[in-house]
């Protein structure tokens, strides 16, 4: 089961998905939830991880998306290949950011209920507990 939570620096929970069942990888479920032809993201900052790669390219120049730099691939002509002094010091600011969106995600799953196995076949009512669970995470918070 996967989910997309979107969340600010303040840890709260601004957006949950409905769960999906199956093999999908974070940005295909991105995308299906987001289309990349509405603007988005033209007025807010999203960081995300490399689940992401390709976010900045489908959602436009215009929208604010920051991802971490990518290793580049070794090959004949770079068989030792390593990120830059400048590139692996933005990733580490960026994951220093991106701490409190991980932070938010622990904090909902700090809710027993969403870390074991739940024995119902019903999404909705899988669905409502993780909206239960973000509620009062963001309850807590508050």
């Amino acid at each position: 089961m996967k989910a997309l939570i979107l969340s600010n620096q303040h840890k709260q929970v601004l957006y949950l998905s409905p769960l999906s069942g199956g093999h999908h990888h974070d940005y295909a479920l991105f995308k299906d939830y987001f289309d990349p032809q509405l603007g988005w993201f033209l007025t807010i900052t999203l960081r995300a991880d490399l689940g992401f790669y390709g976010a900045e390219k489908d959602y436009g120049r215009l929208s604010d998306i920051r991802l971490p730099y990518k290793k580049p691939r070794q090959s004949k002509n770079n068989p030792a290949p390593e990120l830059t002094l400048g590139q692996k010091q933005a990733n580490r600011e960026q994951a220093a950011i991106r701490v409190a969106v991980e932070h938010a995600i622990a904090g909902i799953k700090h809710f027993y209920c969403l870390t074991h196995r739940i024995r119902n076949h019903s999404l909705t009512l899988i669905d409502r507990f993780f909206g239960v669970c973000a509620g009062l995470w963001n309850l807590k918070i508050a």
